[in-house]
């Protein structure tokens, strides 16, 4: 039984540990506190508690996995240091050893692309936010030099989790009593359902190519104001307004330029390596789903 090691618990993870014991995985995740060593285990995981920024409370479980999966915070990058620990530490525990190194990354590294297909290949222009990803993205696919089989999974927006941007965005538009979206709103807003994401993961693990970029994207980016209305309609908030890049500030502070990023993802060689096609291309099921959440009283409005 492959073991697989988690550097951390998030939603997503917790969705992908299930995934993973499933399909005949065991699972270790390394836990900073009590509500996420709890929360490991309500999904079948072994916790450890430890710190990616103290390498001695991991390094003995790197040396035990098989495959090591890390996500960092992208919206904490200003830790620098601590995510400098922790790609140098598992790099350097890796080394010679050929197992399998998963590094989750964002498609904002590519920046606003405007009309143009952004694949694996498109040279990376990052927004301020996840500027620092771009660089440990580099340091991660080189040392597929170094004996490690070493990839990087882009993520496009993730939805079908509690708490993702789906249900933060109705949360906002019902408490405002307006639909917002960015500028003139034909941006586009590339996306990639949760059971898309987790699949693609399984099938980089089996057979992922050393050095790659895999893109978790469904290929049917949506436009700012094409969500705005369809969030709208479901809701009962009719009235949508285009915000400019200021107002955009005052609102979501350092999200702004994510949200008026306008790309279109595509997962060209992700296909083509890994035959891995999105089948999940319908946003509105889900805001449905969060919308009758959010009435039956299951979803917090705050």
């Amino acid at each position: 039984m492959p073991n697989v090691f988690l550097t951390g618990v998030s939603a997503v993870n917790l969705a992908l540990i299930k995934k993973l014991l499933s399909n005949g995985y065991k699972t270790t995740v390394l836990v900073q506190n009590k509500e996420s060593m709890e929360l490991a285990k309500t999904v079948g995981a072994i916790p450890v508690a430890g710190d990616l920024i103290r390498p001695e409370t991991y390094v003995q479980l790197l040396k035990e996995a098989d495959i090591v999966l890390h996500s960092p915070n992208i919206f904490d990058l200003g830790a620098g240091p601590l995510e400098s620990v922790a790609v140098e530490t598992i790099t350097s525990v890796l080394k010679d050893t050929h197992k399998t190194f998963i590094y989750t990354s964002h498609t904002w590294v590519l920046g606003s692309a405007n009309n143009i297909l952004a694949d694996e290949k498109t040279p990376v222009a990052p927004i301020s936010l996840v500027a620092p990803l771009a660089h440990f993205e580099k340091k991660v696919l080189q040392a597929a030099h170094t004996g490690i089989r070493s990839i990087v999974v882009r993520l496009a927006n993730v939805y079908g989790y509690k708490g993702d941007f789906v249900e933060t965005y109705i949360k906002r538009t019902v408490r405002e009593k307006t639909a917002h979206f960015a500028g003139d709103g034909y941006n586009s807003l590339s996306i990639i359902a949760l059971e898309d994401l987790l699949d693609l993961y399984l099938v980089a693990i089996d057979k992922g190519v050393a050095g790659a970029i895999y893109h978790g994207a469904n290929g049917k980016p949506v436009s700012g104001k094409n969500f705005a209305e369809l969030v709208g309609r479901i809701v009962g908030v009719p009235e949508t307004i285009g915000l400019s890049h200021a107002e955009l500030k005052v609102s979501y502070g350092a999200l702004a330029e994510a949200y008026s990023l306008n790309q279109k993802i595509s997962f060209k060689h992700t296909k083509e390596e890994l035959n891995w096609v999105p089948e999940h291309l319908d946003l509105k099921p889900y805001i449905e789903q969060a919308e009758m959440n959010l009435s039956a009283g299951l979803l917090a409005l705050s």
